[in-house]
């Protein structure tokens, strides 16, 4: 649907990237060839996915959000390299 939306605007309009929250479920909602796009994973969702992975050791769980959250807020690639 959006697609089709976007070349009324732009005739040769083509997507490039899809964020989404799980991989499944953009793949199957996408309904068209996935091997031209790149599949980003939802940052937001990545840490959620995290913290549910950590329900035992609640130290854990805030050490590796906090670590996570400091990955976001990097002001540059090559920080944003260093902190992943």
């Amino acid at each position: 649907m959006f697609a089709a939306e976007a070349r009324l605007l732009e005739e040769d309009y083509a997507r490039e990237t899809v964020v989404h929250r799980w991989m499944g479920g953009a793949a199957v909602g996408l309904g068209e060839d996935l091997s031209a796009i790149t599949m980003i994973l939802c940052f937001l969702h990545w840490v959620l996915m995290l913290w549910d992975r950590c329900t035992k050791n609640r130290p854990l769980r805030a050490e590796v959000t906090d670590r996570d959250w400091r990955v976001y807020h990097a002001a540059t690639r090559e920080q944003f390299g260093q902190r992943i």
